[in-house]
């Protein structure tokens, strides 16, 4: 066992109202051990360029995937979809309608255009949402664009690592509010492979989460529960577990600020995938 104290997250906006109609934001990010401070987010946005369609231009997040949680760790959805480019995004949002499409730059050179794009729509009422997401190149992922950055040192894999496919991907949504329960189901696949045949390597990763989220008055004060179970499949070579259940309190201790804590175990793929076949328990406390 082990133990640690870590920066997580240092996160730092501004957003600039330029007119009535446009605006701008900045984004700053870091993660120890993960991602240097930089530039996240760089967006500037044209409210009703035509209609009721907003216009939103540069790096940006794009909307694949809604990784929504009550606990202090990532989806693995997430680790596996989450998609930042620099990107140009139309979109609109009316009685409770959500819609987009988008392209975007991305980091495998299959060819020296802007070939990558994406869709989405979801509907969002008071007590319930559903969505769903199409990107045409999961390679193009962050957590799947450069491979390297997560296999371990004992696998052989070209150094100059590239995906020949794009591997189109979609998610489905779901969040049903009840007041003090909130209950939360999204899966993601592929609908081609990921393709390496220099490496032989050939897999369709897709993910799935399911939680339950309950809050509760204890004590003159307000608390969070929460428990998931998430499930990979095929994506050993991406540094994810093939299961997850995980549980987590959180609370407001003072105005706007939050103490949270989570437990989860991890269960590795087997030997015979490519795994360890272990299973490793966790504790973090988030401030």
């Amino acid at each position: 066992s082990r133990s640690d104290l870590v920066v997580a997250t240092v996160e730092v906006g501004v957003a600039a109202e330029i007119s009535d109609r446009v605006s701008g934001e900045v984004v700053f990010l870091y993660e120890q051990d993960a991602t240097d401070f930089g530039v996240d987010v760089a967006t500037l946005t044209i409210a009703e360029l035509v209609g009721p369609v907003n216009f939103t231009v540069g790096k940006m997040v794009v909307p694949f995937g809604r990784y929504e949680t009550a606990l202090i760790n990532d989806t693995l959805l997430l680790e596996l979809g989450e998609t930042n480019n620099t990107s140009a995004l139309f979109g609109f949002e009316q009685s409770g309608v959500k819609a987009g499409a988008y392209v975007f730059d991305g980091e495998e050179e299959r060819e020296k255009h802007v070939e990558n794009y994406g869709v989405t729509v979801g509907f969002e009422q008071d007590r319930f949402a559903v969505g769903a997401d199409y990107l045409s190149s999961l390679s193009e992922s962050d957590g799947v664009v450069d491979l390297n950055d997560s296999i371990s040192e004992e696998q052989v894999i070209d150094p100059v690592f590239g995906w020949d496919d794009a591997a189109p991907a979609y998610t489905v949504f779901g969040k049903l509010d009840l007041g003090a329960v909130a209950l939360i189901a999204e899966y993601l696949d592929v609908t081609d492979p990921l393709v390496n045949e220099v490496n032989l390597i050939e897999i369709e990763p897709s993910a799935a989460q399911v939680e339950a989220d309950l809050t509760a008055g204890l004590a003159g004060r307000e608390y969070t529960f929460a428990i998931a179970y998430q499930q990979t499949e095929e994506a050993v070579l991406l540094g994810l577990p093939e299961e997850r259940i995980s549980c987590g309190v959180s609370t407001e201790i003072y105005r706007n600020v939050t103490l949270a804590g989570e437990f989860w175990q991890d269960a590795d793929y087997s030997v015979a995938d490519g795994g360890t076949g272990e299973e490793f328990n966790n504790v973090v406390l988030q401030l």
